[in-house]
């Protein structure tokens, strides 16, 4: 089986490491989705602040927040 550049031999693998497999890739799945999700609420608020008339500044430095200055990191990654 191919999926994107790597192949995975699954004809030697038995059903309980198809499913662990599986099982892992949802996981993973399931977190991109949230940090999705999260990083386009923060883009929605930063958009709804600004024409609120409303601006996020960075406390420490000053820097003004706009969409997408944000990278999320998945600390159960």
């Amino acid at each position: 089986m191919r999926i994107g550049k790597t192949i995975l031999d699954t004809d030697n693998m038995t059903t309980e490491e198809l499913t662990m497999y599986i099982n892992a890739l949802c996981r993973v799945r399931t977190r991109r989705i949230k940090q999705e999700t999260l990083t386009k609420r923060m883009n929605d608020l930063i958009l709804q602040a600004k024409a609120d008339g409303f601006t996020f500044i960075d406390k420490d430095f000053g820097f003004v927040r706009e969409v997408d200055d944000f990278t999320m990191l998945d600390e159960k990654a």
